[in-house]
């Protein structure tokens, strides 16, 4: 996750935020980050499909919410290995992006096809992002 928040922030053109909450959590695991991308995308120009980026991270604080109450479990904290599932998870992105689309006007066909492929490029870019750090052959990320 790491990786694509890395990602995530240059792409969109975000303050490192998400980032930065990872590497401490990576730090406090004595991991460290996966390397730059094979692919890492360039700065979006447009901000539709910036927009489509900001979804699937916004959206990913969700899933925070739920895997917080697991790591805590495992007696990971905001100090120790869960700052980012707590942060991003008690943030208020997702209800700010789901603001900001409920404003877009659903006949402009052309500037939600562009959101739904920044959508699309974000949730191949992710998902190979974790494949990558879940690969087993992939010792890099490991102190």
């Amino acid at each position: 996750m790491h990786r694509f928040a890395l990602d995530f922030e240059r792409a969109t053109g975000r303050a490192p935020r998400q980032s930065r909450w990872l590497a401490h959590d990576l730090d406090a695991l004595g991991l460290m980050p996966i390397a730059e991308a094979w692919s890492s995308p360039a700065p979006l120009v447009d901000d539709d499909a910036a927009t489509g980026w900001e979804y699937v991270m916004a959206g990913s604080s969700l899933g925070a919410r739920y895997l917080v109450r697991a790591v805590r479990r495992l007696g990971h904290t905001g100090e120790r290995g869960a700052r980012f599932l707590e942060r991003h998870g008690a943030s208020e992105d997702w209800r700010e992006v789901q603001h900001r689309l409920s404003a877009v006007d659903t006949a402009d066909a052309a500037r939600l096809a562009r959101m739904i492929d920044g959508a699309r490029d974000a949730f191949t870019h992710v998902a190979a992002c974790l494949a990558r750090g879940a690969d087993p052959a992939n010792e890099e990320h490991v102190l």
